[in-house]
C-alpha cells in the first residue's frame, strides 16, 4: 500500500488566472488619479498617495511576481517580479 501511495504523490498543477490585467489596471487607475490630481480636479493628495502606494505599488509587485511564476518574464520584470525572491 505504501508503494501505491508513493507512486501517486505527484504534484498537481493548479491553474490560476493571468495576473497581467491586475497589474495593468493598477497602473492605469493610479495614472488616471494622478493625472486628475495634477489637473486640479482632486484637491487632497491623501487619495493619490494611498492609491499609489498600496494599489499602484504593492499590487503591481505581486502581479509581477505572479507573472514571473507563470514564466512570463518580460511583463514580470516590468512590474518588479524579478526583484523579489521566489
Amino acid at each position: 500500500m505504501a508503494q501505491i501511495s508513493a507512486e501517486r504523490s505527484e504534484p498537481v498543477a493548479v491553474p490560476t488566472a493571468n495576473p497581467a490585467p491586475l497589474g495593468l489596471s493598477a497602473f492605469a487607475l493610479t495614472t488616471f488619479v494622478l493625472s486628475t490630481f495634477n489637473s486640479g480636479l482632486i484637491k487632497g493628495p491623501d487619495m493619490v498617495l494611498g492609491l499609489a502606494l498600496f494599489y499602484g505599488g504593492i499590487v503591481q509587485i505581486l502581479a509581477g511576481r505572479a507573472l514571473s511564476h507563470h514564466m512570463q518574464h518580460l511583463p514580470g520584470s516590468c512590474w518588479g517580479g524579478r526583484f523579489s525572491p521566489a
